[in-house]
């Protein structure tokens, strides 16, 4: 006889020796699998934070930018009215010089070219009046 029929139990126990041999390997695997999956949540949550961050640097940047180019819009208005003043072209003077009050209320200088483009205006229709600008 061999040594599997002189013991009842012996089949089932090579059978249970085998089955403990794959989930040997099936442990480590779902550790790796496990630990794989978590640095991978971390470094995704690490990416889209990090975009996060940038997204907002980008809006910060955005409207600084904005702010910027529109006081250069504001004081080369005021400039190219101050032109059109001194060229006669009174309405024109007055249609920049309401737009940068419209965009920056309390802009002095347009507040006094506009009052003297209104009065050049005035001024315009009795003949012989002088129109000075005030200085800058």
């Amino acid at each position: 006889m061999t040594d599997l029929e002189d013991e009842p139990n012996a089949g089932a126990e090579a059978g249970a020796n085998a089955g403990a041999g794959a989930a040997g390997w099936a442990r480590p695997l779902k550790r790796a699998l496990g630990l794989f999956l978590v640095l991978f949540a971390g470094l995704a949550a690490l990416y889209l934070l990090v975009g996060y961050f940038a997204w907002q640097r980008g809006a910060t940047v955005r409207v600084a930018v904005e702010a910027t180019r529109q006081v250069e819009q504001v004081d080369r208005q005021v400039r190219l009215a101050r032109a059109n003043i001194e060229q006669g072209s009174y309405n024109l003077a007055l249609r920049r010089l309401e737009w940068v009050l419209a965009q920056s209320p309390s802009d002095p200088r347009a507040a006094t070219l506009r009052v003297a483009a209104l009065a050049a205006l005035n001024l315009t229709l009795t003949p012989g009046a002088q129109v000075t600008l005030p200085p800058t």
